[in-house]
């Protein structure tokens, strides 16, 4: 599961956007389409949902839904003057959650999918390159975690006008705070960049924050879906004790404002 992808564009955001103030609360059943929504817009580095599968639901449930539904005391939202604007999903034990996306939620979304291509409700043709690169290569690039040392992740997006407040930062040092509590001492995040380099891996070095554990997979989904061949992008996969983690999101939130 990918650690963060809070570079969300939900607009301009205009100066009283800008110096609201903001608050830090845990998620509430009423938050879940507000949460699905920014989910969907933060999508690939701020394009959409809409750039690598067309249904909302589908991807909704798919990156979501076991956080809102079946670990609900995980997350939490941001809210400036009464409207969340991003979003933690946090996980404590990705084992779980496995578990539960096999059984309860990947069932569901395959069947609608099977219905809607049946009835022929999809028509953009990026939804059936993901769905071709999803049957035949996702599976075997999917990246290993050593699960017993880095058990947790959590899943960030926030909306343009939440960004550069210091929100990312506030929001995950909460969910630390939680881990450690709960007796949870290390997590893990994985992020697609391009192998040449890509935000992540430039605030790592920029920080001299290189994780416990690193390690890089090729992905063929970029140049499958997307059409960049030419261009290798790789799956870079982190783990590290919560503390540890603490340390680098205290010195990236300071130096880039996160």
């Amino acid at each position: 599961m990918r650690t963060c992808d809070d570079d969300g564009d939900g607009g301009p955001a205009g100066p009283a956007a800008a110096t609201a103030p903001f608050t830090i609360r845990r998620y509430r059943p009423q938050d879940r389409e507000a949460v699905r929504e920014i989910c969907r817009v933060t999508a690939h580095r701020n394009r959409g949902f809409e750039l690598t599968f067309e249904d909302p639901e589908v991807f909704a449930d798919y990156w979501s839904r076991y956080y809102t539904d079946f670990e609900p005391g995980s997350c939490l939202v941001a809210e400036i003057e009464g409207r969340v604007v991003g979003y933690l999903l946090g996980c404590h034990d990705s084992r779980r959650h496995a578990r539960i996306m096999g059984l309860r939620i990947l069932p569901k979304v395959v069947l609608r999918i099977l219905w809607k291509l049946a009835t022929r409700q999809y028509t953009n043709p990026a939804s059936f390159r993901m769905l071709r690169w999803t049957i035949r290569k996702s599976w075997r690039e999917a990246p290993a975690v050593p699960l017993d040392e880095y058990p947790a992740h959590y899943h960030c997006n926030l909306l343009r006008e939440a960004q550069r407040r210091n929100l990312y930062t506030q929001l995950v040092m909460q969910f630390l705070d939680e881990l450690e509590a709960a007796g949870v001492r290390g997590l893990h995040g994985t992020i697609e960049e391009p192998l040449s380099g890509g935000p992540w891996l430039r605030m790592v070095r920029a920080v001299n924050g290189t994780p416990a554990y690193y390690r890089e997979f090729p992905t063929s989904m970029h140049e499958d879906v997307f059409g960049k061949a030419g261009q290798p992008w790789v799956i870079r996969v982190w783990g590290d004790t919560a503390a540890r983690y603490r340390l680098f999101v205290a010195v990236a939130g300071e130096k880039f404002n996160l």
